[in-house]
């Protein structure tokens, strides 16, 4: 799901995970705050099947920044987010194939689970904007 290089483990079972979630299984949140500075971010959210995590590494208003960490269920949200980032970096139809990959998106239902803060869900493409490409994520949404 984050793009770029990385490697899934042998287990072909995704994580199921609570509302909370777990800790990702190599790093606890004592790591996280020294890489990050807090423990906070987003656990995008496929059903009950954890497809990744972003780490909250700073703003750029209007957009909060994210590292991504996959999980195992990131297979098909994976190849959504590609298709995004490709409809941003070549020409094409006034925006349709932009608006049609954000809608593959949002079609999947992916909910975001916010940790280490007090904040709502949210739904990637239904009232909010989420790009993942290269390890990093931008997330845009209305705090109402």
């Amino acid at each position: 799901m984050c793009g770029g290089n990385f490697t899934v483990g042998s287990n072909p079972t995704a994580t199921a995970i609570s509302p909370k979630g777990p800790d990702p299984p190599d790093r606890g949140p004592s790591a996280l705050r020294e890489e990050v500075g807090t423990a906070t971010g987003r656990r995008p959210v496929r059903g009950e099947v954890l497809v990744g995590e972003l780490h909250a590494t700073r703003c750029d208003m209007p957009w909060l920044l994210y590292r991504c960490a996959p999980a195992e269920g990131r297979e098909d949200v994976h190849t959504r987010f590609e298709e995004l980032a490709t409809s941003v970096s070549v020409p094409n139809d006034d925006g349709r194939r932009w608006v049609a990959a954000g809608l593959a998106i949002r079609a999947v239902g992916l909910r975001l689970v916010p940790f280490g803060f007090r904040e709502r869900e949210l739904t990637a493409w239904d009232g909010s904007f989420l790009y993942i490409a290269d390890g990093s994520a931008g997330l845009r949404y209305p705090h109402t």
